[in-house]
């Protein structure tokens, strides 16, 4: 899990089932109060995020993108930013033959020293939700308890193919620092929000991986790219 991913600061709204149509110039935008997110972190297979990114400039972009992590021209959803940075997204159901089966690995600029991580069934299909703004890979946005590398918490969003888990630890060494993660997630199928929770020490990271409901003190970030 990689928890650098993008930075944008929006309050959100997370619900399964079906919702309404992405907010065009001619409509209001959506409420920015956040209401309740589903209890145990599932949401089927709909799955509705919408706020306001922090800070939002009309020249940032214009349209949100859904797309797979890894795959990013395979889309699942994309909306209208207004010129406040209000949207609505929908997203939909990835396609079976993009799904993975273990997302704990090391980024390619660092090295493996201990993968415990245990995928149950071994074949679950996983696919882990990327956000961007007009399908630049550069300007992504993210989810979290501040800005881009300052956050203690983030979410993501994981799509499975049925009930399942992914546990275990997986240590890797940068630069001679280490950064261990800890999963311990109990798939529902459908979409789950999985929140990660960062500490760092003077050697160390660790990040604590749980499938729960979202945080109702995270906002969206913007990448310290845009």
């Amino acid at each position: 899990m990689k928890k650098y991913l993008l930075i944008v600061a929006l309050t959100l709204t997370a619900c399964g089932g079906k919702t309404t149509p992405a907010p065009t110039t001619n409509q209001n935008p959506p409420s920015t109060q956040n209401p309740p997110s589903t209890a145990a972190g599932s949401f089927g297979e709909t799955l509705t995020l919408s706020g306001q990114i922090q800070g939002w400039k009309p020249t940032d972009g214009q349209k949100i993108t859904a797309s797979y992590v890894g795959y990013q021209a395979n889309f699942l959803g994309q909306a209208t930013v207004s010129t406040s940075g209000q949207f609505n997204l929908r997203v939909g159901t990835p396609t079976p033959s993009t799904f993975a089966s273990n997302y704990a690995e090391c980024p390619s600029d660092s090295m493996q020293i201990t993968n415990t991580v245990k995928v149950t069934p071994a074949d679950l299909g996983i696919v882990v939700l990327s956000l961007g703004i007009d399908n630049e890979i550069p300007k992504i946005i993210t989810q979290g308890d501040n800005e881009y590398g300052l956050s203690t918490s983030n979410v993501y969003y994981y799509y499975a193919d049925r009930q399942g888990s992914l546990t275990g630890s997986l240590i890797c060494l940068s630069e001679g620092k280490t950064s261990v993660m800890v999963y311990d997630i109990n798939y529902d199928g459908g979409w789950n929000s999985i929140v990660s929770r960062h500490s760092t020490g003077s050697s160390s990271n660790t990040s604590t991986i749980t499938k729960e409901a979202v945080p109702i003190n995270l906002q969206f970030f913007k990448s310290g790219l845009f």
